[in-house]
C-alpha cells in the first residue's frame, strides 16, 4: 500500500479520530514509535522499546511528505509489507 493511499483512507471520514497505529504481533498490540524512509524509496514503520507512540498529527504529516512511498513494518530484522489494516475503535492496526 502506498502511504498516499493509506493516508486518503485514514481520513476519509472527518468525524472520526484516532489516537495512534498499532501493529498486531501474536496477538500484542505494539504501538507504531517512528516511520522513517529507507534507501529503496520505502516508508518504514517502526516500533521501540520505551519509546513514546507518534500523535496522529506527526503521523499525518509525514505520510502527506512521502505519499509516493510504499509502507512496510520492521518486525525484528524483517521488513513485513503493509497490505491493509483494520480500525478498532479509535485504533488503526496493522
Amino acid at each position: 500500500m502506498k502511504a498516499g493511499e493509506f493516508l486518503k483512507k485514514i481520513t476519509n471520514n472527518p468525524f472520526t479520530e484516532f489516537t495512534s497505529i498499532y501493529a498486531n504481533l501474536d496477538g500484542k498490540l505494539v504501538p507504531i514509535t517512528a516511520i522513517k524512509p529507507d534507501r529503496e524509496n520505502n516508508l518504514i514503520f517502526f516500533s521501540q522499546n520505551k519509546k513514546q507512540e507518534l500523535s496522529m498529527r506527526k503521523i499525518y504529516s509525514i505520510l502527506l511528505l512521502h505519499e509516493n512511498r510504499t509502507i512496510y513494518f520492521w518486525n525484528g530484522g524483517n521488513k513485513i509489507k503493509i497490505y491493509g489494516y483494520r480500525i478498532t475503535g479509535n485504533k488503526i492496526i496493522f
